[in-house]
């Protein structure tokens, strides 16, 4: 009987969290007809990405550096535990502060020469590239591989 009213109190939970799911997703108004939006629902169901406090997604707007990392760590289910930023731009009390140590800590991020993460900055197509190659492990490719863009030559060295 004990097993049975758990049973039932653990459906109540996980059917009210659902509800509440629900209804952040159908709070998002903003990703309504966009281009996105089957995408961005279903990124919002699995619990990938989250909408902005003021019941908003943005989904033109660009994605920070903490953003993509807060993501990324969600996506490819990396976390750490008693790791620090080691980050001067990034505090404890920031709502980034645990994905971007567990971003350092799995190494597919290094910050900027001087010491910071620059976490409100907008993610650029190279360093996104980069953490999507060390993630999955990839060789970086040169010479004639990028050679057929127009503007291979603006690909910083480090990002080579």
């Amino acid at each position: 009987m004990k097993f049975r009213a758990l049973a039932v109190a653990i459906a109540v939970c996980c059917g009210f969290l659902l509800c509440l799911l629900g209804m952040a997703v159908a709070g998002m108004t903003d990703i309504n007809g966009h281009w996105a939006q089957a995408e961005i629902e279903k990124w919002l169901t699995d619990g990938l990405i989250a909408g902005y406090p003021d019941g908003q997604f943005k989904p033109d707007q660009e994605i920070t550096r903490a953003e993509f990392v807060a993501l990324v760590n969600r996506a490819f289910k990396k976390q750490s535990e008693n790791a620090t930023s080691g980050f001067s731009d990034v505090k404890p009390s920031d709502w980034f502060y645990h994905e971007v140590v567990c971003a350092k800590a799995a190494g597919y991020i290094s910050g900027y020469p001087d010491g910071t993460f620059k976490p409100y900055n907008a993610i650029t197509r190279q360093e996104a590239a980069v953490v999507l190659t060390k993630l999955l492990g990839l060789t970086p490719e040169t010479g004639s591989a990028v050679e057929p863009f127009t503007d291979y030559d603006s690909i910083a060295q480090w990002a080579v």
